[in-house]
């Protein structure tokens, strides 16, 4: 795995920092996504890209069981924290995905979320999601047909210089 935590500079990783660095809510859970981690940052066109998503519950209550979206192109799923969380707790959803890179771009924006359907109370919800950045390497180039030689008589030969020779 190639871990990108949420607590990086968002500048150089292209993860959005959650809240949890203003410690934790009073009296409630408080549910954040902790990291996602890619098989790879940098797939080749074509590569399936799979994901483990941790969230935390950084509240001073227990969470009931809620759901984990990831989302991005061409990629929706949902999976079940079913235990719920307990305060201060955090759980790895693993092997979500697979992102499918095959219609390549140069770049894949990959958003999870804690709880999308808001069933879990909590003291913020604004602090739900993050999301990484997925760079696939560039399609090599095809390779360039070889180009035949074009035979230039020397002019020992007894042709003007710069003449072809006729096939």
């Amino acid at each position: 795995m190639n871990p990108i935590s949420a607590n990086h500079n968002a500048a150089m990783t292209g993860v959005r920092p959650h809240a949890s660095t203003q410690g934790p809510p009073q009296h409630g859970a408080d549910l954040v996504i902790d990291s996602i981690n890619p098989s790879d940052s940098f797939p080749f066109p074509g590569e399936a890209v799979y994901f483990d998503v941790t969230v935390h519950n950084q509240g001073d209550r227990d969470a009931p069981p809620f759901n984990v979206r990831i989302t991005s192109d061409g990629l929706d799923q949902e999976a079940r924290v079913k235990d719920g969380l307990k305060a201060g707790a955090s759980e790895t959803l693993q092997q979500m995905g697979p992102l499918d890179t095959t219609p390549f771009q140069n770049i894949y924006w990959v958003d999870a979320t804690a709880d999308p359907e808001n069933a879990v109370k909590e003291t913020r919800k604004d602090n739900n999601d993050t999301y990484i950045s997925i760079m696939p390497q560039q399609p090599p180039n095809p390779p360039t047909p070889p180009i035949p030689p074009i035979p230039i008589p020397h002019p020992r030969d007894g042709a003007a210089p710069g003449t072809l020779l006729a096939e």
